[in-house]
């Protein structure tokens, strides 16, 4: 009955790729993908998130765990081309999001180097009359970086649409 996105890649062509998901995709990627050295690892994804915002403690420990689950970094590369299929369907992802079949809230980490206020000003420019909620100084993960303002925007959406389900939540 309504839609809320976090800062993914909603309009295809703004998305901003890290140099590795380049590597990844590249012919090179199914060498490079098992050979990401954790260091590496932990420098890109620390550089998602917000400069005042910082990956908690044991939060890489997850993501490397994650990652490495069932041989993970062996098929990085194929996962990392994600970018590649949205742009090539990309009238058709971003199409339902033009219609506005169902209310649609963009809570949107300014400063994700990925899909931070570039892919809000492209979201706006598609969608007219957006719903956009911008988080500044938050990164690629609001729920991690900005719980609580993130649960501002969420029940601020819910109370708009006349979402009974969140009333009186705070």
């Amino acid at each position: 009955e309504s839609l809320v996105l976090l800062n993914g890649g909603v309009c295809p062509e703004a998305y901003a790729t890290r140099p590795i998901q380049h590597l990844l995709s590249s012919p090179l990627g199914r060498w490079i993908g098992p050979r990401i050295p954790r260091r590496a690892f932990e420098r890109t994804v620390a550089g998602l998130f917000g400069a005042g915002t910082p990956p908690p403690p044991g939060l890489l420990d997850d993501f490397w765990a994650l990652l490495n689950h069932g041989q993970g970094r062996r098929i990085s590369h194929q996962v990392g081309r994600f970018y590649i299929e949205r742009l090539a369907l990309r009238d058709r992802l971003v199409a339902p999001l033009v219609a506005r079949a169902v209310p649609v809230r963009l809570i949107n980490g300014s400063a994700d180097p990925n899909s931070g206020a570039h892919m809000a000003r492209r979201y706006r420019e598609v969608v007219p009359h957006a719903d956009v909620v911008a988080l500044d100084g938050i990164g690629h993960w609001p729920q991690i970086e900005a719980p609580m303002a993130l649960l501002r925007a969420l029940h601020g959406f819910a109370q708009s649409i006349g979402t009974p389900a969140l009333d009186g939540a705070t």
